[in-house]
């Protein structure tokens, strides 16, 4: 009889093959149902065997990785008793292992000030130390400070315009950078052009080429980062970062709005009659004093 692991290969290859996230649900189910049950038969597959799954994955604290391949499973058990390769639907009334609830953690000021702290000694390469010093320092996504290139900087005037394909609302957007923002990435740009002097190899585009320089590190490679260290405070994400920014600038006064243009969100820079009417200004001055009055207050809290 079919086993686990031939149900996940045959589900993959008949039903997910041309999808986009092929490859993150191939890993998923390879590594978290068949690593675990994949010699188990389906004449006796039982709901507990797939507990068994998502429980070992929820124990090592991976709760949006355990949800997401709840959602695989229930997915192809689906597809497998619509096949008629199961005789049950298994999944019926299975609950997701994790609420996942909108994530609100900000860090405390002692939080950060820890967090700046613990960095150099943090396991992880010194150019991840500086995407997450930025996301906390520009209040930008981590994948938008990782994939930084060359070209959409402009250190001299101190501002780094973010190209409409590389923004989540993909409306180019222009983040002033604070002194403390244009040392951390001068620092990052020579570390950069030394280490490729030394291997002989041209300089990558990327501000923060990953390893072999091939490409911009990920967003992922930094959650994995964060994760593999020692931290003196509770679990916080890039994207934490980023929140504790925006929560501070509104506490030093800052109005909304201007934390809206500064974050991009869309609400704010969806274009409305108002912004109609002021298109011709792109609140650069707004969004710099935000920024800078913002660093000023980093810069005296991790003194």
């Amino acid at each position: 009889g079919q086993t686990v692991n031939e149900l996940v290969e045959s589900y993959l290859t008949r039903r997910v093959a041309g999808k986009r996230s092929v490859d993150e649900i191939a890993r998923r189910l390879r590594v978290n149902v068949s690593g675990v049950i994949g010699d188990v038969k389906l004449a006796s597959l039982h709901r507990r065997d797939l507990t068994r799954c998502i429980d070992k994955i929820v124990d090592r604290g991976a709760g949006t990785e355990a949800n997401r391949v709840f959602q695989d499973v229930r997915a192809m058990i689906r597809w497998a008793r619509g096949r008629g390769d199961l005789d049950e639907n298994l999944v019926e009334g299975m609950r997701p292992p994790t609420e996942t609830a909108p994530r609100d953690r900000v860090l405390s000021d002692d939080e950060v000030k820890a967090f700046w702290r613990a960095l150099p000694d943090a396991d992880m390469r010194e150019s991840t130390r500086r995407i997450l010093r930025l996301c906390l320092v520009t209040a930008q996504r981590v994948g938008e400070v990782a994939g930084m290139t060359r070209d959409e900087l402009d250190l001299d005037n101190a501002t780094w315009t973010i190209p409409p394909e590389r923004v989540k609302n993909k409306r180019e957007h222009m983040v002033p950078l604070s002194p403390m923002a244009v040392q951390i990435i001068r620092d990052q740009i020579a570390d950069v052009k030394a280490l490729s002097e030394r291997k002989g190899r041209k300089v990558p585009t990327w501000i923060f080429p990953g390893p072999g320089a091939r490409g911009a590190v990920t967003g992922a490679a930094v959650a994995k980062a964060i994760l593999r260290s020692e931290w003196c405070i509770e679990h916080f994400t890039a994207h934490d970062l980023r929140r504790t920014a925006a929560t501070a600038m509104e506490r030093l006064g800052v109005n909304p709005f201007d934390v809206g243009l500064v974050l991009n969100h869309v609400s704010t820079t969806a274009p409305s009659v108002t912004r109609r009417v002021y298109a011709r200004h792109d609140y650069a001055s707004e969004k710099r004093d935000a920024l800078e009055s913002y660093a000023g207050f980093l810069l005296t809290l991790t003194d």
